[in-house]
């Protein structure tokens, strides 16, 4: 049956917003391809029966922009569509190209014949036509059939031809221009400030720019120049919540496992330098660091030889006057991690320090006991539990802390004394313990056993500057002409009896001379 409705009947019928007219709950409609190519075989009827099929060279919505363009050889013929009655129709060159003047024939176009051109044009605004405006999506191109392919060219041209697009870099010029344009133009921005800098179409309804659609080409230039290649960015959705701008999905099965949803980074030759993803690998040695259910982040030099191995880097940057430390811009790296021996190392700015931890922190595996160690500058300092169940301890210069006392110390520096703090353990008491430089065991110098004694194993203690303050001592035998100490010590004799228990020291203040039995 021969199609009978009008241009603007037929596009609205074919571009409707729903799957049922008028009924939102339908849900959305979506052209059909075979309805798209009838529109258009209807208006290529249209204009072949108005005797322009073959003859229009060029097409214009206004005569004026007609008059301005000369720029065509004698006897070119234009079609101007969507101004008034009187100026819309058909008409030819005369003149050389640069010169002359275009003169009306006798043609006249019908009334509704700039109607039904813009009603299809409204429909074409919708089409996404990122195979048209990216080059770089050729591969999408070749995936969808050619019909497809064809219809979306076709559709894209019949829109340039019979009604020229007018472009702006911004919306704001564009409203400001909008004045001067004629009900019916349609305005393409570059980059609309108004809807997330994204290509936008509009068109002129009574008197104003009326938002049509946003062109589909998620994947455009960069918008600073010198910095990025490609861009992605989701529009406004009115509503509709976008999850993730960007999904990576790798569904390959081979004889290594499945394949890895990753990014591989390159160098200038090719090179594989790093890489991020998701791994569902069984096969490659989970031991070494790849697993199922990983996700990764790959440096080193896995496929390259050369001494350039890639590390990793937490870089924090601010611009100039930002609001942390203003004056010049301040980047530093806050973690690195070395492609060398895996070493991890933490700075800050001026901050509070390299590692600021709010909740619990736990060292150590199941496997047994591991140690802690801190190189600074001029100490080796290292924590870890010790041989005995429930002993902890915390050591300098000492290496063999899992070692009993009774077992020759290994230091870092032979050159130093080694001292160790002891928790717990088979005695069940707090120790402090010291080797001096010739010292091939590590002594007890001070305790405090399970029942709260404290306890001087070498039964000295002094008191005051810890220089010539007076001392507390203890041993056996009197101590006259065996022990030295400052005038004001006591001693504490272990094996005396009456008025031979206690002694204090009244003169001689550097030598064993003076004490007087108390």
């Amino acid at each position: 049956m021969a199609e009978t409705r009008s241009l603007s009947a037929r596009a609205r019928d074919v571009y409707r917003d729903f799957v049922v007219s008028g009924v939102p709950a339908s849900g959305p409609s979506e052209p059909d391809k075979y309805a798209i190519r009838g529109l258009w075989t209807q208006a290529d009827a249209v204009i072949s029966d108005l005797g322009l099929m073959g003859s229009v060279s060029v097409a214009y919505a206004l005569k004026g922009q007609m008059d301005a363009d000369l720029a065509h050889p004698a006897n070119v013929t234009a079609l101007v569509h969507s101004d008034t009655q009187a100026n819309n129709g058909l008409y030819y060159k005369t003149g050389a190209s640069g010169s002359g003047a275009w003169v009306r024939t006798g043609l006249t176009l019908p009334s509704s014949f700039a109607a039904d051109l813009g009603a299809a044009l409204a429909g074409i605004e919708t089409i996404d036509h990122a195979v048209a405006i990216v080059p770089g999506l050729a591969s999408v191109a070749q995936a969808a059939s050619t019909t497809a392919v064809e219809a979306s060219h076709q559709a894209l041209a019949a829109a340039e031809a019979s009604g020229p697009v007018l472009f702006y870099d911004d919306h704001a010029t564009a409203a400001a221009d909008a004045g001067l344009l004629p009900d019916g133009q349609i305005v393409e921005v570059l980059k609309d400030e108004t809807r997330d800098d994204l290509i936008t179409r509009y068109r002129k309804i009574d008197g104003a720019l009326a938002y049509r659609a946003t062109l589909y080409n998620y994947i455009r230039p960069g918008l600073d120049a010198g910095r990025n290649w490609t861009g992605l960015s989701v529009p406004v959705t009115d509503g509709v919540f976008i999850d993730n701008v960007l999904s990576i999905q790798n569904k390959s099965i081979g004889p290594l496992g499945r394949g890895n949803a990753a990014i591989n980074f390159l160098d200038s030759a090719g090179v594989e330098r790093a890489a991020a993803g998701y791994s569902r690998n069984k096969a490659l040695a989970p031991d070494i660091g790849y697993g199922p259910n990983i996700y990764y982040i790959e440096i080193g030099n896995p496929f390259t030889t050369d001494a350039e191995a890639t590390d990793f880097a937490l870089i924090v940057s601010h611009l100039q006057g930002g609001p942390y430390w203003g004056g010049q811009r301040t980047a530093y790296k806050a973690i690195s991690v070395s492609s060398i021996n895996g070493s991890i190392e933490m700075t800050t700015n001026g901050g509070l320090g390299a590692i600021s931890l709010r909740d619990d922190v736990y060292f150590g595996y199941d496997g047994g006991p591991r140690t802690v160690s801190f190189n600074l500058s001029s100490t080796r300092a290292r924590m870890r539990e010790r041989g005995n169940a429930n002993q902890f301890v915390l050591a300098t210069n000492l290496i063999n802390m899992a070692a009993p006392s009774d077992i020759a110390i290994a230091r870092d520096d032979y050159a130093v004394s080694s001292w160790a703090m002891s928790i717990g353990g088979g005695a069940d008491r707090f120790s402090i313990q010291r080797a001096g430089v010739s010292d091939p065991l590590m002594g007890e110098t001070f305790a405090i056993d399970d029942i709260g004694q404290v306890i001087l194993p070498k039964g000295v203690m002094r008191l005051g500057d810890g220089v010539t303050g007076p001392m507390v001592l203890s041993g056996t035998g009197a101590p006259a002409g065996s022990v030295a100490a400052p005038i004001g010590s006591l001693y504490l004799r272990r094996d005396g009896g009456t008025d031979a228990a206690l002694y204090i020291k009244e003169s001689d203040p550097t030598g064993s001379s003076g004490w007087v039995a108390a």
